[in-house]
């Protein structure tokens, strides 16, 4: 995630290096539904391809590496010395954080440079995390990836954590207990408003809150908020829906602008009996940006252009709207002239 502001010009945007061809989680909302065909594109990249987009976009200075679990990758640890080596001044990872975990590797990745770490964590236990990751003792290596990191990045390494909010933890004391557990080591936590797309969609009705029923027990979560706690910047979810909510201004959203590339599976003939399993023809490299994936997936009603926020807001998940319509959002007028 970007810093709590507003969308950066264009040049500022980061680069998102999708390195991660498979996961060790079985998270229930993943996003990234088609593992199969996102196992194929990924590794359909050569480790000179992602050498060549390293190097291409070394003027943007970060980089974050994403897509399923990028420690996996067997070109992580060498991709990031090449990061730091062409003067990216940020280089950072969204992680599970299960392999930092293991305090050679840790050491190994913050030596090769990496100084920015997004961990996913979403629950202040093993219940709930590991209920909504469906994996066995990820809370646990997760917490020891986030010690070691502490103990080991000290003032080399910024520690952030990013929160799915869903039906399972989204009572304010549940946040709060969240809170105080990472208060100690994290410099910011992230609550990710579920996102109604890949599995999030497949099990909408048993997890996705309506925004309006979501929205207090936010506003709860932040007034009971104490000294020592993170700051917690709520993303995911369209700012006329926490306008004049009780949500502190300064946690109350922001847009993260990348870039990424990506390869297109082309259509071909069907398998054969012979080769069953063979992974589908590849196009060729394509870059893409945040904005291509919102005009896909997130829809703009006629009343965003009177909207306030209209020229910052990313729209509203298709999904969403399908199952609880569009009631829930309004253009926000701008403030009065004095």
């Amino acid at each position: 995630m970007s810093a709590p502001d507003r969308p950066r010009h264009d040049a500022e945007q980061r680069l998102h290096l999708v390195v991660g061809a498979t996961c060790n989680n079985n998270c229930i909302f993943c996003m990234e539904e088609d593992r199969v065909t996102r196992q194929h594109r990924v590794e359909a990249f050569t480790r000179q391809d992602f050498e060549t987009i390293l190097q291409t976009n070394a003027g943007r200075g970060e980089v974050m590496f994403v897509s399923a679990e990028p420690t996996l990758s067997p070109w992580f640890l060498p991709l990031v010395a090449l990061a730091r080596d062409l003067g990216y001044h940020t280089i950072g990872i969204i992680s599970n954080g299960r392999l930092f975990a293991y305090p050679q590797f840790t050491r190994r990745a913050l030596d090769a440079g990496l100084n920015l770490v997004m961990l996913s964590i979403h629950g202040p236990n093993a219940r709930l995390h590991d209920g909504l990751t469906r994996t066995p003792g990820s809370f646990d290596q997760v917490m020891q990836g986030l010690a070691n990191l502490a103990a080991l990045g000290r003032d080399r390494v910024v520690l952030r954590t990013s929160t799915v909010v869903c039906r399972r933890n989204w009572e304010p004391e549940t946040l709060l207990e969240h809170s105080r557990l990472l208060g100690p080591r994290v410099q910011q936590m992230v609550l990710n408003v579920m996102q109604p797309f890949g599995r999030g969609l497949a099990h909408l009705d048993s997890l996705m809150p309506p925004y309006s029923e979501l929205v207090p027990r936010l506003a709860r979560f932040y007034a009971a908020r104490q000294p020592g706690m993170p700051p917690a910047y709520l993303v995911d979810i369209p700012y006329c829906c926490t306008e004049a909510a009780g949500i502190p201004e300064e946690f109350r959203g922001f847009v993260e602008r990348y870039i990424y590339y990506d390869r297109k599976v082309l259509e071909g003939p069907p398998p054969t009996p012979l080769a069953p399993d063979a992974p589908p023809a590849q196009g060729p490299l394509e870059l893409l940006t945040r904005d291509h994936e919102d005009s896909c997936n997130k829809v703009r009603f006629p009343f965003c252009q009177q909207c306030r926020h209209g020229a910052i807001c990313d729209g509203v998940w298709r999904g969403y709207v399908a199952r609880f319509g569009q009631a829930e959002f309004a253009a926000v007028p701008a403030p009065a002239k004095l």
